[in-house]
């Protein structure tokens, strides 16, 4: 296997690598949203994004292997698809990008594509192009570092990921990169989604830290939850909570819990990657509406709840889903070498204090001293039943949903999650293409059959046809519209 190594000085003892998720300005002159990260030489700068349970570090590049951009048929020009894509490398101008093998390569040859282990694995070169290449990411630059050529034939284009991406799986490379160069002190990773709003009020920088987690994004003072990570064969991600409380805060002080006799908790899987909030159960749904004052929604097929009629998506065979749009309001932290992840509530803010975790997970001090373990925050006394009901005396401006979660295996966590349904505003699109790219993107659903069995729904990001005003305060937030994944074992 060859060696990584970096170029960047390495000292005995550092701070964990601390990675935005903003609007970063692409090759072609245009901004995406992503993590910044430079390839090649001279580099070539992508917007790219964290992506669970995958170990390895996937791009996209120019053409696939029949000579179209991957973005084929649906959007028809090259400089829109790269926006979309959050840029498109291009093998051919790059001095020390370097084909190799999968074995020669240093990936992960065992990693399923895009979390489909039955559909390919990351050694069959038919699928997968290798390359050894020159990475920046924050600080630190890697040379030699492995990545894999994702095709269109590959993902698709609404079954895969929308963005180049990084693993962080149980074997993950880039974890174990860093943690073999002495970079971090364990393969742990950090994560807050920030906001991505329409006007610059309802816009924040989010975070992925590796090695650690970003202590200025947690609430000290908030609940926490701790869970050791499961068996992945019920969540790809290993990651399941119970959903013990879905409280709706409306502006004249009063609570609503969405929780009755008809419907008690339900396990979900935290999935960061899904681009949602949430896939609930059906009766939970037609709940939130009946409180909303809008009709059930009609299993026959019409659709006249006066949302978008696009949105709401029955899923009949996977479990319900935490998505990453959970975690604008809440802070989760997987330390995969000492099998635990732990979520807090979110301290939103620009501020940012990163602090490392070593493999029993402990804070790490400047001196690479094991510090008390590392649960700040509230952990003493698991919250009662009846108290689940209190985070929304909490809430900060603009926050109108409370989400209690309780952790599986005895523990409880409780974490605040926010979001609001409003009225997409048009941004201003530089190109038609990438206006349509985006289009398709939060609009296309496959058919699927409903029978008699109890149906998933998805808290979706989409406008609202006739916008409600749920909220006086506070900046109000866009969700993203795009299209969940199904998470396979």
């Amino acid at each position: 296997m060859p060696f990584l190594f970096f170029l960047s000085t390495v000292s005995a003892c550092t701070t964990p690598l601390l990675l935005p998720i903003q609007n970063v300005s692409i090759s072609n002159g245009f901004v995406s949203r992503g993590i910044p990260l430079s390839v090649g030489t001279p580099p070539q700068f992508l917007a790219v994004f964290p992506e669970w349970p995958q170990n390895n570090t996937y791009l996209y590049t120019e053409a696939d292997r029949n000579g179209d951009h991957v973005c084929v048929p649906w959007v028809t020009t090259v400089a829109a698809c790269q926006t979309f894509r959050g840029g498109l490398f291009d093998i051919s101008t790059s001095s020390s990008t370097v084909p190799v093998t999968a074995n020669a390569s240093g990936a992960d040859l065992h990693d399923g594509a895009l979390g489909n282990p039955s559909a390919l694995e990351a050694s069959d070169s038919a699928q997968i192009q290798w390359m050894q290449d020159t990475v920046a990411l924050g600080n630190t630059t890697l040379k030699g570092y492995p990545w894999g050529e994702m095709h269109q034939a590959l993902v698709g284009f609404y079954g895969g990921a929308r963005q180049g991406l990084i693993g962080l799986g149980p074997n993950s490379t880039i974890l174990s990169t860093l943690k073999n160069a002495g970079q971090i002190a364990s393969r742990t990773w950090g994560f807050f989604f920030g906001w991505d709003g329409v006007s610059p009020g309802a816009q924040l920088d989010g975070g992925l830290i590796l090695g650690g987690y970003d202590k200025a994004k947690i609430n000290v003072q908030g609940p926490v939850g701790k869970a050791p990570l499961r068996n992945p064969s019920a969540c790809n991600t290993g990651m399941m909570v119970t959903v013990a409380a879905l409280v709706m805060n409306w502006p004249n002080g009063t609570n609503t819990n969405v929780f009755n006799s008809d419907f008690q908790e339900f396990e979900a899987c935290v999935f960061p990657s899904l681009s949602t909030i949430m896939i609930i159960p059906q009766t939970a749904f037609d709940a939130m509406n009946q409180a909303w004052g809008l009709p059930p929604y009609n299993a026959s097929g019409e659709r006249s709840m006066g949302v978008n009629d696009r949105s709401p998506t029955f899923e009949t065979s996977v479990a319900p889903y935490d998505g990453r749009v959970f975690f604008t309001a809440a802070y989760l932290m997987v330390n995969q070498d000492e099998g635990t992840f732990t979520i807090w509530q979110a301290n939103s803010t620009t501020d940012s204090r990163p602090v490392g975790v070593d493999t029993a997970g402990k804070d790490v001090g400047p001196n690479c001293t094991a510090g008390p373990a590392n649960m700040p925050g509230n952990t003493t006394n698991p919250p009662s039943r009846s108290s689940l009901l209190k985070p929304a005396q909490t809430l900060t401006s603009g926050e109108i949903a409370g989400i209690a979660v309780g952790a599986v295996g005895g523990m409880v966590l409780l974490c605040i999650a926010a979001f609001l349904l409003y009225r997409r505003r048009p941004k201003q699109e530089v190109l038609e293409g990438e206006e349509k790219a985006a289009e398709m993107a939060s609009t296309t659903r496959f058919a699927q059959e409903l029978d008699n069995q109890d149906r998933w729904t998805e808290m979706p990001g989409n406008e609202l046809r006739e916008p409600r005003e749920l909220n006086g305060t506070g900046t109000p937030s866009e969700l993203e519209g795009n299209e969940p994944r199904e998470s396979r074992s």
